[in-house]
């Protein structure tokens, strides 16, 4: 089993985690996280308390303990995400449109992945592939190089 501590967390830090739990429903997991690590909780307890996979919360803490508050908000970065031109919209919606087995498939109906597989291995698409990145918003400051 790895330990994985938190940094000390300086009172400041401490309200703005309970702030994030009562008023930011969407990250309100991840400060929940940093709370019970600081009072001693270990990634599986954590875990049986949270439901929440093991890597998932060594990864907030590891955020937390290199960007502060900060680092527990992400911001996708849109730009290294699939490109989709506008010639290649027009045939994802013509194939969409299309009996997969009209096509040669083995399939009768269209699901999102088969059709993200299908575009990809007809080079419609280029996936780069989007990640986060640390993310202030909400006024926090620019402390911990967020």
């Amino acid at each position: 089993m790895r330990y994985t501590p938190v940094r000390r967390i300086s009172e400041e830090e401490k309200r703005e985690l309970y702030d994030l739990l009562d008023n930011n429903p969407d990250i309100k997991y991840r400060a929940k996280i940093v709370l019970l690590a600081r009072e001693g909780y270990t990634v599986p307890e954590i875990r049986e308390m949270t439901n929440i996979y093991d890597k998932t919360i060594r990864k907030w803490i590891h955020k937390f303990n290199d960007y502060g508050v900060c680092g527990l908000f992400t911001e996708i970065d849109y730009s290294r995400m699939i490109k989709i031109t506008d010639k290649a919209k027009d045939e994802i919606l013509r194939i969409a449109s299309t009996n997969p087995r009209k096509i040669g498939l083995k399939f009768s109906t269209w699901s999102l992945r088969s059709i993200a597989g299908y575009a990809k291995e007809k080079k419609l698409i280029k996936e780069d592939g989007g990640r986060d990145k640390p993310y202030c918003d909400k006024g926090y400051s620019d402390r911990d190089g967020c």
